[in-house]
Formats: C-alpha cells, structure tokens, sequence
C-alpha cells in the first residue's frame, strides 16, 4: 500500500490556485473610447498587432492617414451644424417654394431641392452619434448609452415630424397668403411653381418630391408582392415574416457588435465608399419604396357608393390560410401595413446604417456586404414583365369569387347564376375594355378556360354581366 502525503498534495493545490487567482482579470471594454481612430491609443494598438508585411503596413499607414484627414473634417461640431442646415434647408425649399425668395434660391442654386443633400445631412449625423468623442453636451449623454435608439429617432423626426410639420405649415401659409394648397406631386411642383420657364431643366433629373413615397408616378400597377392583389394572401405573409426576420437579425447585429462600437476600428475611407453607393445606387438596390398613392387608389375602389355596389369587389369574402374568411378590403388593408413596415421604416433603417456596419469592417466583407444587405428589402420585389395593372387583378379577383360560388355548389354555374348576376361583383365597363384588347387577351386565357360541370364557360358568364360600352363615334 503506497501512503499518500496529503498535507503536500493540499500545499500543491493551494498554490496552483492561487496562481490562478493572481492572474489579472481582463478590463471591461468601453462602449464608446474617449479619442478618435487617429488617437496615438488607437495607433500604438494597430502598429502592436500589426506584421512585418511591407504592403500590409503600407495599407495600415495610408488608413491611417485617410482617418486623420477625414475624422476633423466629419466630426467636427461644425459639420454637425452645417448638416442640420442641410437637413433643414431641403424642407424649406420644397415646401415654401411660392415664396418669392425661395423661388430665388432655387433658381440660384440651379434647380429644385435634391434628396442628396438632405440625405448626407442625415449620414453626417448618424456617424456622428457612432463616432464623435467629442460630441455637444445636449447630444452626449443620450447618445453615448444608446446609440442604435438616438439613430432611429433622428430618422423619424426628420422623416416624419419635421417633414409633416413643414407640409402643414407652408399649407397654413399658402391659404393665408392666397397661394392657395401646396402641391405634392413632383412634376406639378416642379413644373407649375418654379421651373416652367427654364428649357434647360430636365423633368426626369433626380429632385425631390417630399420623400420616397410620391417618387413612383400612380399607374396602378404592382411593383411588389404586398402590392399585386391577386397573389395569394398566405405567400406575402410568408415573404413579410422572412423579411421582418432578416431584419430583425441585421439590427441586433448592428446593436452587440462590438467593431461598430469601437472608434479605434472604424474606417472613414471605407465610411465614404458606402456613402457613395448608397447615394448613387440605393435606390434601385434597396427595391422600389413604398407607394402611398398606389394604396389610396385601393381604398378608393373599396368605397362601396349607390352605382357601385354590384360592381365592387372589396366587400366579396374569402378564406386565408385555409380557415379564416376575411373580405378583400381588410386584406388589402393588412397589405398595406406590411408594405408600409418593410419598404418605408425597414428600407429607411436599412438605408442610412448600412454605411456604419461597413465603415469597421475589412476589404473583402466590404465588397461582399455591399449589396448584400439590400436583399433584406428587394425580396418583395416583382420584375417588370410579371407586374399586373390594377384593372388586371380587379378581373382577376372577380373571377376568383364567382369561382368559388361555383365550387361551393357543386361547380354548378345555374346554381348562383341568378344571385351572381344580382348582387355581384360585376365586371366594370372600364374592365371589359382592357380584358377585349387583343393585347390583354393572353393573360385570361386561364380563367377562360374554367367550365361548370354543365360545361358552362365561366369566364364568358362574367364578361356578359357587363355588356361592352359602344364605341365613340368622332365627331363632325
């Protein structure tokens, strides 16, 4: 039997023990490094992880001084001010334009308010709330704690309270002053009140209309999946709940990575780049915004009036995800929160961080991440040829319901006939005409294809609810 000596073995792990609790507990990091990337505290930590590569330190000394340069120039108080100028001065501009002086001003600065301008303004400040170390006492202690909140809300007040309170005070001026209301639409503002006498102006150059939801002009045709009425109800849901994951996903990214957090990784050079694209190119990758006017043209034709009822479509019912029986226009309704949730507050978040997530990071993420994460936004997005006309998907729904009449008595046509031709929905006269141009034709052939168990073709019993209006005989 070998004796164990348990009073050494006690000294050997009493030792180890305390070698271990000698070793120094690693420091907390900062959220937010009181210096700039150029601070010599940043610099002796790069040159000490650095190589001996030639071309690696020849890199790391060109970022260096790329950040000295371009950190006085972005985060200086003053800058912060002249973006606010540049924020404000957009406002003004498109919104006071019948006011003599600001006629003026615009035709000195060569042209209508342009969203470039307003829009960097707004990066200005963002990268400040992330980067500045020396930011004003009024921003400082609210920025410094919550970074992510203070961009979100710097976003809404531009986008949303001192857009709307300018729209209504140049509103309340315009009556006053006799001006009578102030247009919202692109061509008429700029054409009616300021640039109708300039032959030079080009009318498809990128200005201002407000904001992104008047930049698509009422066509009534489907620019995206929650836009086109005909898609099944259960899919864009499914594209709605993908999509608020994804961003979902890209924000908490945004909030606990610790790199966009730490002044001593960020690269303004890189900053710049991101900048660039996103205002040359955030327009066609972020996917097409969303539409008001579009949508107020649905709510329009859900209005159930004396001469419309038999011919609306939005009071018909229908069973989403198999169960619940919902009408069309709560449907569209739901559409439009989704649309509006994805392509306004999700693009616009989307939109003015995506410079600060690539401004840490290293060559190759960057090109990678460059357009990546604009998928997030132009999932819903449907190509040109797929697109439908409104008159188009108000067939197409019409169809829909009296084929599920048929289907719930037997596919018996003479079994709701009398009842479909009294209550409806019936095609509208404007409907019939765009369904029997030869062009169009193609796109029914399926729901002219559908027959009853009689036989009966479906298709040809709604299109002789309507009869087609005469055509209009030229005059003498």
């Amino acid at each position: 039997m070998t004796s164990f000596d348990l009073p050494a073995v006690q000294e050997e792990e009493e030792s180890a023990s305390a070698v271990i609790l000698a070793e120094p507990e690693p420091e907390p990091e900062s959220a937010q490094p009181p210096y700039g990337p150029t601070d010599p505290k940043c610099r002796k930590k790069k040159k000490s992880e650095a190589t001996n590569d030639k071309l690696e330190q020849a890199m790391e000394t060109f970022k260096w001084q790329t950040n000295f340069i371009l950190e006085s120039l972005v985060t200086s108080n003053w800058t912060l001010f002249i973006s606010a100028l540049m924020i404000l001065q957009w406002h003004i501009r498109f919104f006071f334009h019948f006011h003599s002086w600001v006629y003026k001003l615009n035709r000195f600065c060569g042209g209508p308010p342009r969203r470039i301008w307003r829009r960097l303004g707004l990066d200005i400040w963002i990268v400040q709330f992330y980067y500045d170390p020396d930011m004003p006492t009024f921003l400082e202690d609210f920025v410094k704690k919550k970074k992510f909140v203070a961009v979100l809300l710097v976003i809404v007040i531009d986008n949303l309270v001192v857009f709307y309170v300018m729209k209504w005070l140049a509103g309340v001026i315009g009556n006053v002053s006799g001006s009578g209301e102030v247009p919202m639409s692109r061509r008429e503002s700029h054409k009616k009140h300021a640039y109708e006498d300039d032959p030079t102006c080009n009318d498809d150059e990128d200005v201002s209309t407000g904001d992104d939801e008047d930049e698509s002009e009422l066509n009534g045709t489907a620019e995206n999946m929650y836009m086109d009425l005909t898609l099944p109800f259960n899919k864009v849901v499914a594209i709605f709940v993908i999509q608020l994951l994804l961003f979902f996903l890209y924000v908490e990214h945004l909030n606990l990575d610790k790199d966009t957090h730490n002044v001593c990784k960020v690269q303004y050079a890189f900053w710049i780049l991101a900048l660039l694209v996103k205002l040359c190119q955030s327009e066609q990758q972020l996917g097409k915004p969303f539409n008001p006017l579009y949508w107020d043209k649905v709510d329009e034709l859900a209005k159930v009036t004396e001469g419309t009822k038999g011919e609306n479509v939005g009071l018909a019912t229908h069973n989403i995800f198999y169960v619940f029986k919902i009408s069309y226009k709560n449907e569209w309704k739901m559409r439009r929160v989704m649309d509006f949730i994805i392509n306004s507050g999700c693009r616009y978040v989307i939109m003015y961080t995506f410079p600060i997530l690539l401004c840490v990071e290293e060559p190759l993420d960057f090109v990678k991440d460059c357009t990546a994460v604009f998928f997030m936004t132009q999932m819903d997005d449907i190509e040109g040829g797929d697109s439908r006309e409104m008159l188009e998907m108000m067939s197409r729904l019409k169809f829909n319901v009296l084929w599920g009449k048929v289907a719930a008595n037997k596919y018996d046509l003479s079994s709701v006939e009398q009842e479909h031709r009294k209550e409806g929905p019936r095609l509208t006269s404007q409907e019939v005409v765009y369904i029997s141009k030869d062009e169009n034709k193609g796109k029914f052939q399926q729901q002219a294809d559908y027959k009853d168990c009689n036989g009966k073709c479906l298709w040809d019993h709604l299109l002789s609810l309507t009869p087609e209006p005469a055509p209009k005989t030229p005059g003498p």
